[in-house]
């Protein structure tokens, strides 16, 4: 099987045990026989594939930086005080929530 980043980022795959398509809609590869799976990866000096997302759900910034929900919610999850978190992406921009503790994630200033 081989491997490749697409130059955005997505992880596409190719070999004789990638599936052709599904029974009745055709193929699934491009005309060069690559899946494009919709991740969103990178591939290390050792040629291991780390995912860090889903392709639909990467939000660009406006200066061209690209986020992943993934490493919010990671970052945020990390906070002192705060249970659970969840990212989404809803009319092209990012909305966070998160379930806090009592003594944690307070507002400054609150009591």
């Amino acid at each position: 099987m081989e491997i490749r980043i697409a130059p955005d980022g997505e992880v596409l795959l190719r070999g004789e045990n990638i599936t052709p398509g599904y029974f009745g809609e055709g193929s699934l590869r491009d005309e060069e026989g690559w899946l494009h799976t919709g991740d969103i990866g990178e591939l290390d000096a050792d040629k291991r594939l780390k995912i860090l997302g889903r392709k639909k759900e990467m939000i660009v910034s406006s200066d061209g930086l690209n986020v992943y929900p993934e490493d919010v919610e990671r970052v945020l999850n990390a906070l002192d005080g705060v249970a659970n978190l969840l990212s989404s992406l809803r009319n092209k921009a990012p909305r966070a929530g998160a379930c806090c503790s009592r003594a944690g994630c307070r507002r400054r200033g609150a009591t």
